[in-house]
């Protein structure tokens, strides 16, 4: 990027932006998901700041990856790599401004799963062996517009399965009928309700637009396709087959609690395995 260029030949004395790996950053995560832990057993203030300083570090390790490398989000790493940035800024926010919550237990392994499921992919590179950069640029608008559906989809998703997570360990912890202060704090069973309705009533219309814009970008290159039996294909439809379910059951049969939070969490297991499905569709799209 620009700005880069220009503080790398001012003779800025920053950090060897192209030294930074998934590594940093993933390992401050694991820092602060440690430190979270053990706030959890003794909720010392001192615990929690470490745990926002190292929050804060990986963050910022991840931001500079990303404005240096630009990996395409036309490939699992960059999807992976940008969706675990989205959620960690969601989690410093939450932790920062609710912090009897806990909030990065739940939030900190989803954000390092993201990041090593990243790992397994390699990034993108050319001809010659080179690194390619640029999240969106060889995406044209159609093609833009396919992968903001996608991607925003696929966040609000992960936070609802996360409030769903949250809502199975607190309808368990009141069974369990725990002594004042003993277990996990978090938001009430309908709060979490709530916010689980919320995340599938937006995510279904942007999955809907993100895979219809997929089809009709694919039918315009359909010379470009080595076949309909594509794994990506076929996961993404039975994705979309299951978030039907899941609509149906939420509006047609009225589904709430343990059941809505179980189907929600089943769909985003059928994301998760969507997303690291192999294809062979061509990375370009909207051309």
């Amino acid at each position: 990027m620009l700005y880069l260029a220009v503080l790398n030949g001012s003779g800025f004395k920053g950090p060897p932006l192209d030294k930074i790996s998934l590594f940093c950053f993933g390992a401050s995560y694991s820092v602060a998901l440690v430190l979270n832990i053990l706030y959890q057993y003794r909720p010392i203030r001192l615990l929690n700041i470490l745990e926002i300083t190292f929050a804060l570090a990986g963050l910022f390790a991840q931001s500079w990856y990303l404005a240096w490398w630009q990996p395409p989000l036309a490939q699992q790493f960059g999807w992976f790599l940008l969706s675990s940035w989205i959620l960690s800024t969601f989690y410093l926010y939450g932790i920062i401004h609710y912090r009897k919550i806990a909030w990065g237990i739940f939030v900190l392994p989803l954000i390092i799963l993201l990041v090593t499921l990243a790992a397994f992919f390699p990034p993108a590179m050319d001809a010659a062996g080179n690194r390619i950069g640029g999240l969106v640029s060889n995406i044209k608008t159609l093609g833009l517009l396919h992968v903001v559906f996608l991607l925003t989809a696929t966040v609000v998703i992960c936070l609802g399965s996360l409030a769903s997570f949250m809502y199975l360990l607190h309808a368990n912890q009141l069974k369990l009928k725990l002594a004042p202060g003993k277990g996990l704090a978090m938001l009430s069973l309908e709060k979490l309700e709530t916010v689980i309705r919320f995340c599938i009533a937006l995510s279904f219309p942007l999955l809907s637009m993100g895979l219809l814009l997929g089809l009709y970008l694919m039918l315009k290159n359909v010379e470009k396709i080595t076949g309909w039996t594509d794994p990506k294909i076929i996961g993404s439809s039975i994705l979309w087959l299951a978030f039907l379910v899941l609509i149906y059951a939420r509006y047609g049969f009225h589904l709430r609690g343990k059941q809505l939070a179980s189907l929600t969490i089943t769909v985003f297991a059928l994301l998760i395995l969507c997303l690291v499905l192999p294809h062979d569709l061509p990375q370009e799209v909207g051309k």
